[in-house]
């Protein structure tokens, strides 16, 4: 993947392991990509998104003519996809005595091995074994809501989830969760940009105050590696993502009693929500076990 180059200046602080790695390198490993000899890759090109122009201090800036907008070149990108990794894992099957793959998201496996093992490992040298799920299904209550508390239809289109009345109706969902169950709840948007609309739009409209009457509110910082120098610099004063997570943790565990604690009358606080993104640091190997996890939104 070819990231935008000054993006990629900014990698090092995302990731200390890429802090000595010239740009160039994203551009050298793309070429090697490309030399593949085979037809199952894929170039993909994402173009720069084009936003209404915008001044620094954040005030929607004068266009030159009606309908004006300006390219966003941290949005372009170049991506080499391998649509059959098979090829290159024949190498490693034909050098090792013994492969061991290991993980939480390989069902269903019989496509993995199909598509890795295939044609190199005869099917009765393939031992599978699984786990069951650590929470008994009787523990487990999966939900879908179609309509909000207003009955609003809970349509998240991507030219539809910028609607002021949708993000509202979102959040009296939020609300009313974070009202009714105990311990934390984790809730996951779809991006970080997403993510920070509807969260100035629930502090502007009250709806924010309204949740935090019952639960402390963290959010996950934003990855710089996508950011500009300005929002990199801020990012790297705001708490990591791990130092978010103690504290995500530890306003859980301060709430672990629910029942006592408040006067009469008062509200009680009943943990806290963690507001996450689908891709990010806290979406993959993170274990949200027990009163950290209660409830889970999508």
């Amino acid at each position: 993947s070819l990231p935008n180059v000054a993006n990629a200046e900014t990698l090092g602080a995302a990731d200390p392991s890429l802090r000595h790695v010239s740009a160039l390198r994203f551009v050298v490993d793309l070429l090697a990509s490309l030399t593949a000899s085979d037809g199952d890759g894929r170039v993909v090109v994402s173009a720069a998104t084009k936003r209404p122009a915008r001044p620094a201090g954040g005030a929607p800036a004068r266009p030159a003519a009606p309908g004006a907008v300006a390219p966003d070149i941290r949005d372009a990108s170049i991506k080499f996809l391998l649509l059959n990794p098979a090829v290159y894992f024949a190498e490693v099957l034909r050098d090792c005595r013994a492969v061991i793959l290991a993980g939480g998201t390989m069902e269903p496996v019989s496509e993995v091995t199909s598509q890795l093992a295939a044609g190199y490992v005869p099917p009765d040298k393939v031992t599978l074994f699984s786990c069951g799920h650590v929470i008994p299904p009787q523990n487990l209550l999966p939900l879908s809501l179609d309509k909000g508390p207003t009955g609003m239809e809970l349509k998240f289109t991507f030219t539809s989830r910028t609607n002021p009345r949708l993000m509202d109706e979102l959040g009296a969902v939020v609300a009313n969760v974070a009202a009714v169950v105990p311990g934390g709840v984790v809730c996951f948007f779809p991006s970080y940009d997403y993510e920070a609309l509807v969260h100035a739009r629930w502090a502007q409209t009250g709806i924010l105050a309204r949740i935090t009457k019952r639960k402390a509110v963290f959010r996950e910082p934003r990855g710089t590696a996508s950011a500009s120098a300005a929002a990199s610099a801020a990012a790297a004063a705001a708490d990591t993502s791990e130092e978010v997570l103690r504290k995500f943790s530890r306003a859980v565990e301060r709430a672990r009693s629910w029942g006592g604690g408040a006067g009469a009358g008062a509200i009680q606080s009943t943990g806290a929500i963690l507001f996450c993104v689908v891709g990010g640091k806290m979406s993959e190997g993170i274990n949200f076990s027990d009163d950290l996890g209660r409830c889970v939104i999508m």
